[in-house]
């Protein structure tokens, strides 16, 4: 994957995040990952997200170039 490629790639995640579209995240996500030194799997991290996301004031995430 070419630096653009990876850079497009890591956009449509972010936005993916911010558009709460979460059934789309298995196009980024392994079935099996660590976040904050936690394992977990993709569902739990799923979870996690939609529980930290409220249509009112969940998060927004941004990317910095």
């Amino acid at each position: 994957m070419s630096a653009i490629d990876l850079k497009e790639h890591y956009l449509n995640y972010i936005a993916t995040l911010n558009e709460r579209r979460f059934e789309d995240l298995p196009t980024f996500v392994a079935d099996e990952l660590v976040y904050n030194d936690e394992r977990m799997t993709g569902r739990q991290y799923r979870e996690l997200l939609e529980d930290d996301a409220s249509p009112r004031s969940g998060p927004c995430w941004t990317s910095q170039h």
